[in-house]
């Protein structure tokens, strides 16, 4: 179902109501969701899959927000990324994406990277 993003209801009052644009990160799942949460990242969202549904978009819509993508480090995700991008990209103030660091094998996720590695992606998004 992706009529909704995982953890929206917490965030989206924050950011509806917020004085300054914040950033916003999205996620394939709610694990790496949770991961992010742990590690201090509040603003995190899940799609629950690697693609954007046009009800998610009207969710992202409503909140004035700077969009991190950190979908997983596999195909469907990296194609996710490219095709997401697009869809947002006229809609949103900004739209980054956050990379892994070079090490890490394909098909890792943000929930593999340690809190290090973790800090470094997302503090050098592009």
């Amino acid at each position: 179902n992706h009529d909704y993003l995982w953890n929206y209801d917490r965030i989206y009052t924050r950011l509806l109501f917020g004085k300054e644009v914040q950033q916003l990160i999205i996620v394939e799942g709610f694990k790496a969701c949770i991961w992010l949460l742990q590690h201090g990242y509040k603003n995190t969202v899940a799609l629950m899959g690697s693609s954007l549904s046009q009800k998610q978009l009207q969710l992202l819509l409503r909140v004035n927000a700077e969009i991190l993508l950190f979908l997983d480090n596999d195909g469907p995700g990296q194609e996710g990324t490219m095709k997401i991008g697009a869809q947002l990209q006229q809609a949103v103030p900004a739209i980054r994406v956050i990379q892994y660091p070079q090490h890490v094998d394909e098909g890792c996720q943000p929930d593999d990277l340690a809190h290090t590695y973790l800090h470094q992606s997302i503090s050098s998004a592009k």
